[in-house]
């Protein structure tokens, strides 16, 4: 009698050694597969440089802003550093006393072309109001780099 009731408990015991193995490799296979799909997502939701970085490097400054207004054309210089810091796209903000237009120059764009690094740039902004704007903000990945008062070219 009681070599049986030794088999059956034994017997017992390696079915749940059985089921507590299985959960353990589930639960290790899906530990994997988070880290791996958390890999993938990650680069794409941080930004490849912080704000504070941009603007304590200073890899884009305005060198020189104004309106011509034989043309009503805006003239702005950029200078980019010569650290290859990667930068997709710029953002500009002319700001009037009645609002402001927005411009964006980066790889979708068709017109318009990054500087390369350790390059001096102008841009060209046709008003669309025909007056002198107050200032222009320079914008990298919607991080405020700098503002600029525009004066008469």
């Amino acid at each position: 009698m009681k070599r049986t009731s030794i088999l059956k408990n034994k017997k017992a015991l390696s079915d749940i050694i059985a089921n507590l193995l299985l959960i353990l490799l589930g639960i290790l296979a899906a530990g994997i597969v988070f880290s791996v799909v958390v890999n993938k997502i990650q680069p794409s939701l941080s930004p490849q440089i912080s704000c504070l970085d941009l603007k304590l490097e200073q890899q884009l400054t305005i060198q020189k802003a104004c309106y011509n207004q034989t043309n009503s054309q805006i003239e702005l210089i950029l200078k980019r550093k010569p650290k290859n810091t990667e930068i997709n796209s710029i953002d500009f903000a002319i700001n009037y006393n009645s609002g402001s237009e927005d411009f964006s120059c980066g790889e979708n764009c068709i017109n318009c072309r990054l500087q390369n690094p350790s390059s001096t740039k102008t841009y060209y902004f046709t008003s669309t109001t025909n007056t002198k704007p107050n200032s222009i903000t320079l914008l990298v990945e919607d991080c405020i780099l700098e503002t600029k008062d525009v004066n008469e070219c």
